[in-house]
């Protein structure tokens, strides 16, 4: 997120949370971390979705549906792919982190290269 706002040349800030001000702003939004809070104090939270509205919002999101389901589909492919390695690592189960490593990384890789087909990037020009 924090790319694309510096890229934009939005104007933007990025404030770091101590544990009490993540508490009291939770109470508030209800939602995880990250938080966008917009101009009018709407506030955003979760980061796919965030990133999606900021990437709209500052031009990195293509108006073509089938550009948008193109990035739609490579951000649930590697979000799958790291949570199934995240899982696997915090488990601390040997057998698991292979089964991610020698399994799931090759099935998303070979997600990734269908997706590209013929294409040269997955979306854009």
């Amino acid at each position: 997120m924090c790319m694309m706002l510096a890229k934009s040349n939005a104007s933007w800030f990025k404030k770091v949370l101590t544990f009490q001000e993540w508490t009291e702003l939770k109470k508030k939004q209800g939602g995880g971390l990250p938080v966008v809070t917009l101009a009018d104090g709407t506030m955003l939270s979760e980061s796919i979705p965030t990133s999606r509205y900021i990437a709209k919002k500052c031009g990195f999101y293509p108006g073509d549906a089938l550009l948008a389901h193109r990035c739609d589909f490579t951000v649930g492919a590697f979000t799958d792919a790291y949570f199934a390695f995240f899982d696997a690592v915090t488990s601390k189960d040997n057998e698991k982190i292979s089964a991610v490593v020698n399994e799931k990384f090759p099935a998303f890789l070979n997600k990734i290269e269908e997706g590209l087909g013929k294409m040269k990037w997955m979306a854009g020009e």
